[in-house]
Formats: structure tokens, C-alpha cells, sequence
């Protein structure tokens, strides 16, 4: 057996030297190689040694299999040199293993993962690890904080600036009259393909035009397809679309109008709106970073601890992970009183000793600073000494401006062992509360101690996030009981422009963090297994969050119990991927329509025909008339011929007649084609399709049997069938019936629309389980304007919600 690391392979393949241990920047923590304990001083100084012909080495070897470990790293630099050496091997069996697959990547990083680890033949879910004991039952909590006076006036002044401009541009009538001698609004026909590649744009232009009053051409109108009910509310999502095409993209047919664009883009530049030629009137760059290093996270770090101290006691070990270690900002003295306003190991550590919360012990740990409580110094010498440090190498010396801390520095040979013993300090209880960064702790530290985590990090990363939490949720030998509580922390704006670019990164993280639900026995992703209801929120409701939250969360025993009626509440015991669409993103409309009209023309002609029968037989028609008999004689045929129409669209009603019936019919009708197009093999497993209804009124629909793949493709071909409408060759198509019932558009899947042959199948499988549409091939003339209606008929509904994949325990 040969065992290296995947530095060391790509120093020997490529020449270079492995980079040598340093002490870090100050902004990015400690190497991975502290984690070892150098043997000699000549080991931890590497040099640069002769270059080696490895892989004719490891081809002489003739090696049989690779163990890859902690794949998840292996892209770019590593990713090269791991497929040269496969490459020059015979065949090798790969085993790749990881705890986080790096699933938000790009599609061509994942392609070139899959080419060397190959496709994911297993994959145990943390549910599962839960229910077996392999780790232990957690929560992830949010802990809403809203800006500081000075971060909120920089917002608001942007918001009353940005209220100001659009004040301005509704007035300015100059601007409107420029929109109205765009080309696309004197001949709509003429520019059908530009604006079939861009419908919003010229949506954007009519939703203007319409709410500053101006008068919109009928052909505008029939062009896009829209009815002047249905013309959206004006907002600043709108005018973000309009300002941006009119200022750069489509700047070159406002030639004539110049100076009007000029004053607007001025006006934008000046108040921040304007970047990377785009207008953002909305979430600007720079509010991001305002949000995310809000100096209000320091006082949520503060309570958490003084919340998680209060419960657990000398038993807490709390860990809390940030960005930056920012050392400059380090007291020198006793009286210097720092003003932070950033976070970073020392903002959240100077808070926490300021604060003098009861019952806790603070630490650092990271590449340039490691602090422990003077108390705690006897512990510190004793796990030295087991770990085999020298006493002598060993410096410990109290902090210039709190003599109840001290430094720790650690000579010689033995600086690499320094997470060992600040880790073993940490596990004996000489610190309580240990303060790191994600470089050095967030990923390979092992501590199964901690049971809080607080994540000050704005990593929005799935694979570093993970990686983060994986931190927690390790069982403990010593504390078989033990729960893990993950907090996230999160500076959102109130009102109605929030909740931010802070919250979207938490809901960025959580749509791949798994969990059991705080208001049902379920476990599944997303930010609503969380409890605390939709964005935005008012400062009365963020406070209402907050309460509640920590209510959960001092409740342990009960999460162990909600874990244990989740896992129990699932049939198949498995996590499963699946589609989560909203209500109105299924046809149950469309099947509805159907049905009446068929049920009313039926009755029609019963009725009719009932009519002439009871006149006749009260004696007030005469039966020897034979217009009557012949109306009577042509209603019977028409009941007759129509009463199969009946029953099958009275059937389909009873098919759709809930929302989780009618997923049910459109899954079946996407897997029947998927099997007839080949990408699922039916002959491989035995496929079902499943849907039932969550209790927020959405349906979760996927597919039992098969592999992971086979799941994959049929979850992204249904998500492309009920997702509104982007570019497809063909679509489903249904017009309105007599002007009443609603119209609908849906997407024939890419992998179906390759072949006429595949789309034509899918659309006779639609018709038979879904009900009648017309199959349209988009790339004709008319299939263009059948293919613009569609794209706005979803536009209309002022940017819809999406389907969206989820994972559940079942």
C-alpha cells in the first residue's frame, strides 16, 4: 500500500516543491499541515528535491486500484494531475469517497469529476447516518439581525434615492416618447426574432408605458400577447430590465435620443445604481458586503453564547467560525477601546471578553494568534506534555491589555502541532468557547465535543458549508445524548425591499443542508423546514423570529425526539429527490376546462333532447311534424357521439382532481417518454411514479426504482416541463376555449426535444394521461409567435414562482 497526499503527487509530477509550512496571513488562517505533528525540524522545512518520472514509477508499480479521499477536492490543478496518472495506469479501479460532493459546481467542473471519479454509484444520507448513530440529531437556527444605525442610513439614503429617480422618470416624457419610436413598437413583425430572443425587454418597455398612462399600439399588444388587464405592476425589477438595455445593450437605437439617455445614466452613476453596465436599483454590490460583515453579528454572537452558557453550562463547547482573523485590530493596551466594524476572530473575541458573559472560557485558534484563558494554563502543560512538546519550546504569556488571557506559542519542531493541543485543551474543558477561522477549522478538524456551532462566515459555498457543519454533528463517545445546535447568521433589511443578499446566501447554503422540520415530522432541505415563515419581514417579526427560535433551540431533548418521529414517519426509509411545484404551475385548470366544456355540451344535448320529449308528451308538439323528429333524431346522434368525449374528460377530472393526481399524470406522461426516448432503460428497474401533498399546499412528485441518474433525468426534464417558459424547439400548446377558460403553454424537455419523433411521442402520451394540446414546433414562423405568446403568458404572471428540486426523507 502507497499512501500520499494530493499535493505531494502534483509536486512530483510537475517539479515544483510542496509549498512549506508558514504561519499564514492574517486574513486567511492556518495550512491543512498544521494539522500534524512534524517529527524533526528538517521535515517541516521542505526543500526543493530533483524531479521524479513518477508515473513510469507508479506504471512499474502496477498499481490495480486508487483510493481517492476527500475527492471533493480534486478540480483544477489536482483534477490534471490525478487523471495523467490514471491515464498512464492500466485500468485502474477508482474508489472516490467524500462527505461533500461538490454538486454546486458548474456543469462542465461536475463533467470532468464524473470523467475521473466516475458517477455516484452510493451515497448514504445524513438522515440515515442519523437513524443508524453515526452521527447525531442537529438543527440549524437563524438568528435575524437587522443593520446598525450607520449601515441602515447608507441603505436608506440609497432607497430614497432610488425612490427620487423613478419619481423623475415617470414624469419625464421624453424618455417615453424615445421608448415609443423604438422599431420594435412602429413594426412589432419585422423584429419578431430579436424580440423572441429578448421578450422581456420589450415587456419591460410595455409595462413602463403602461403605468405612466402613455397609450400602447394594438399590435405591440397582439404581439406579445398580452391583454391590457393582464399587463404587470411596474417595479423596480421592471425598470432594471428597461434602464439597462435602453443605457447599454440597445443603447445603439436611442442614437437620436442621446442626450435624454445621458442626464438618466448620470443620475443612476450618481447614486450607486449603475454596475458593470447594469442598473441595480434594488440589491447594489455593496450593500452585500454591508449586510454580510454587519457589526450587528457581533451582539448575535454574543447572545447565542450567552443563551447556549445559560443551558448546557460547563458541558457547552461552542464553536464559532469567521472569514478573517483581522490581528490589527488587536487592543495594545488596557486602555484602548476598540471600534469594530467588521467580523473577524478579534471583533467576535474582543466582544465576547468585553461582554463578560458568565460561565464561558474563550479561545482562538488560528494561524497567527492562539489565545487561551490564564486559567487554563495548567491544562495547556499537561496536554503538551502527552502530546510530547517540550516545556521548554512551550511560551505562554499574558495579553498586553487582559492579563486573564495568554498567548501560546510553540518553538521549533513542534509548531505544527498546535491545533492538537489548543483541540485537546478544547476537549478537557480549559476553553468553553473556541473562536477560529473556516480555513483552519472549517474542513478535517475533528472535535466531537462540539455541540454549538455558530457559522460567522458568508461562505454560501454547498461543499465549504457543508464541510462547516460537518464540524458539529459528529457523535460523541463521551455524551451519547448529544445534540448538536447550528446557527446561522443573518443581517436582513426590513421591510419591503428586504430581506437582502445576506438571506439569499443562507437560502444558497440551505438548499443543499438537509434537516429535520421545526413545525412537522419531515426532513427534507430549504430554508422552510426552518419555521420562521417567508420574506420580507417587518422588525416586529424579525424580533417574533427570534423568540421563537431560541425557544427551539433550548429545546434538545425535544429535537431528539422530533428526529426520532421524522425517520419513524417515513414508508421507504430513504431520502428521496423530487419536484416541488406550486399549485398553479399545474394544468388541473387546464383539465378543468376540458372536462365543463365536454360535461356542457353533453348536457346541452340531453337537455335539449328531454325537452322535445316531455313537449311531446304533454301533448303541446305535435308529432307528426317532422322538423321535430329530425331535431330530436340528430340530438340523440350528437348525445351519442359525444358521450365518449364525456366520460374520458370526466375521467381525466377525476385523474387531476387533486394537485398531487394531476403531478402524478404529468410524471407518468415525462417517464413513459423518457423510456420510449431511451435515457431510461425500463428494463433496468421497475419505475413508479409517486406525488403527495406537502402542508404548505405545494406537491412533491418523484420516481421509485432506478439509479440516482435515472432519477436525475427525470426530475430536470419534469422541472423543464412546469418551469415557465424559456426557449424550447417544440411546446404544448392549448389556446383558450370560447374566451373564458385560461390558456396553456408547456415545455417539451430537451432531452425529448432533440427528435420530432421523441416530441411527437411525449404530446401523445400528454394527450392520453394529461389531455388534448397541440404539439408546436417552434422554430417556424408561426411557431415563433406561438413560442412569444407563451414566453409573455408566463411573464405576465409578474415572474412566477419556479418548481424547484428537494430532497425528503420517505
Amino acid at each position: 500500500m502507497t499512501v500520499a497526499t494530493y499535493q505531494a503527487l502534483h509536486s512530483a509530477y510537475s517539479g515544483e516543491p510542496e509549498e512549506p509550512p508558514s504561519t499564514e496571513s492574517d486574513e486567511n488562517g492556518l495550512s491543512k499541515n498544521h494539522f500534524e505533528i512534524a517529527p524533526n525540524l528538517e521535515d517541516a522545512n521542505h526543500t526543493s528535491k530533483p524531479h521524479i518520472a513518477i508515473p513510469d514509477f507508479l506504471a512499474e508499480a502496477n498499481f490495480k486500484a486508487l483510493v481517492l479521499d476527500e475527492a471533493h477536492h480534486l478540480r483544477t490543478e489536482w483534477w490534471r494531475t490525478l487523471s495523467s496518472l490514471v491515464g498512464q495506469l492500466q485500468s485502474p479501479t477508482i474508489v472516490a469517497l467524500t462527505a461533500t460532493p461538490p454538486y454546486d459546481v458548474s456543469p462542465f467542473e461536475w463533467q470532468r469529476y464524473e470523467e475521473l471519479c466516475g458517477p455516484v454509484d452510493a451515497e448514504v444520507s445524513v438522515p440515515a447516518l442519523v437513524q443508524q448513530g453515526d452521527l447525531c440529531p442537529y438543527q440549524d437556527f437563524v438568528y435575524f439581525s437587522t443593520p446598525s444605525d450607520k449601515e441602515q442610513k447608507v441603505i436608506s439614503d440609497f432607497r430614497a434615492s432610488v425612490s427620487e429617480f423613478v419619481s423623475h422618470l415617470n414624469s419625464n416624457g421624453t424618455f417615453a416618447d424615445a421608448i415609443l419610436s423604438h422599431p420594435w413598437f412602429s413594426a412589432p413583425n419585422q423584429h419578431t426574432e430579436e424580440i423572441l430572443d429578448d421578450p422581456e425587454y420589450l415587456s419591460s418597455m410595455v409595462v413602463y408605458l403602461h403605468a405612466v398612462g402613455r397609450e400602447i399600439p394594438p399590435a405591440v399588444i397582439a404581439a406579445l400577447g398580452f391583454s391590457r388587464r393582464r399587463i404587470p405592476e411596474c417595479n423596480l425589477e421592471w425598470l432594471e430590465v428597461l434602464l439597462s438595455h435602453c443605457l447599454y445593450h440597445d443603447a445603439q437605437n436611442f442614437k437620436e435620443t442621446e442626450p435624454i439617455l445621458k442626464g438618466i445614466r448620470h443620475e443612476l452613476l450618481s447614486i450607486g445604481a449603475i454596475e458593470r453596465r447594469k442598473v441595480t436599483l434594488r440589491n447594489p454590490s455593496d450593500h452585500l458586503k454591508l449586510l454580510t460583515t454587519s457589526v450587528t453579528k457581533l451582539k448575535t454572537v454574543e447572545q447565542i453564547v450567552r443563551l447556549e452558557s445559560a443551558a448546557l453550562g460547563d458541558n457547552l463547547r461552542c464553536v464559532v467560525l469567521t472569514d478573517f482573523i483581522r490581528k490589527a485590530e488587536l487592543p495594545r493596551s488596557r486602555e484602548e477601546a476598540p471600534v469594530f466594524e467588521d467580523i473577524g476572530i478579534v471583533p467576535v473575541f474582543e466582544s465576547l471578553r468585553a461582554a463578560c458573559v458568565p460561565n464561558i472560557r474563550l479561545g482562538v485558534l488560528s494561524g497567527s494568534l492562539v489565545v487561551v484563558p490564564s486559567s487554563a494554563q495548567q491544562i495547556v502543560r499537561r496536554c503538551a506534555t502527552i502530546l510530547g512538546i517540550n516545556p521548554q519550546d512551550l511560551s505562554i504569556s499574558p495579553m498586553a491589555h487582559d492579563s486573564s488571557f495568554s498567548c501560546v506559542e510553540i518553538h521549533g519542531q513542534y509548531y505544527r502541532g498546535s491545533v492538537r493541543l489548543i483541540t485537546s485543551v478544547f476537549e478537557q474543558g480549559g476553553i468553553t468557547v473556541l473562536i477560529g477561522t473556516k480555513s483552519l477549522l472549517g474542513e478535517g478538524w475533528d472535535a466531537p465535543c462540539i455541540n454549538t456551532l455558530v457559522l460567522a462566515s458568508f461562505v454560501g459555498s454547498f461543499m465549504l458549508s457543508n464541510q462547516m457543519r460537518g464540524r458539529a454533528i459528529r457523535v460523541d463517545s463521551t455524551q451519547p445524548q448529544k445534540t448538536a445546535n447550528i446557527w446561522h447568521l443573518v443581517c436582513v433589511e426590513p421591510g419591503l425591499f428586504g430581506p437582502g443578499d445576506d438571506y439569499e446566501l443562507l437560502v444558497r447554503r440551505c438548499s443543499a443542508f438537509v434537516g429535520v422540520s421545526a413545525t412537522a415530522p419531515i426532513i427534507e432541505n430549504g430554508t422552510e423546514r426552518l419555521g420562521f415563515g417567508h420574506p420580507p419581514f417587518s422588525r416586529d417579526q424579525i424580533e417574533q423570529i427570534k423568540a421563537q427560535t431560541c425557544k427551539r433551540a433550548l429545546d434538545r431533548v425535544g429535537l431528539r425526539q422530533q428526529w426520532l418521529d421524522a425517520l419513524k414517519a417515513g414508508s421507504i426509509k430513504q431520502m428521496t429527490d423530487g419536484l416541488k411545484a406550486a399549485d398553479e404551475a399545474l394544468p388541473r385548470g387546464f383539465v378543468l376546462a376540458n372536462t365543463i366544456a365536454a360535461l356542457l355540451c353533453q348536457a346541452a344535448y340531453i337537455f335539449l333532447a328531454m325537452l322535445e320529449y316531455f313537449g311531446r308528451a304533454l301533448g303541446r308538439v305535435r308529432t307528426g311534424q317532422d322538423f321535430w323528429s329530425v331535431v330530436l333524431t340528430l340530438l340523440g346522434i350528437a348525445a351519442v357521439v359525444t358521450l365518449p368525449w364525456s366520460v374520458l374528460a370526466l375521467w381525466r377530472l377525476i385523474r387531476h382532481g387533486t394537485p398531487e393526481r394531476s403531478i402524478k399524470q404529468i410524471g407518468r406522461a415525462v417517464l413513459d417518454a423518457l423510456e420510449y426516448e431511451g435515457s431510461i432503460n425500463q428494463h433496468d428497474a421497475e419505475f413508479r411514479v409517486y406525488a403527495d401533498r406537502n402542508q404548505d399546499g405545494t406537491v412533491f412528485c418523484w420516481i421509485g426504482g432506478g439509479t440516482g441518474k435515472d432519477q436525475s433525468i427525470f426530475l430536470r426534464a419534469l422541472k423543464e416541463t412546469l418551469s415557465p417558459i424559456g426557449n424550447p424547439r417544440y411546446l404544448l400548446a392549448r389556446r383558450k376555449i370560447w374566451r373564458i377558460f385560461r390558456e396553456d403553454y408547456f415545455a417539451v424537455p430537451e432531452v425529448l426535444a432533440r427528435k420530432k419523433e421523441f416530441a411527437e411521442a411525449f404530446a401523445q402520451r400528454w394527450n392520453r394521461l394529461v389531455g388534448p394540446v397541440q404539439l408546436v414546433f417552434t422554430r417556424t414562423p408561426e411557431g415563433r409567435r406561438v413560442l412569444l405568446r407563451a414566453r409573455n403568458h408566463s411573464l405576465s404572471g409578474a415572474f412566477q414562482k419556479r418548481t424547484e428540486r428537494v430532497s425528503c426523507w420517505k
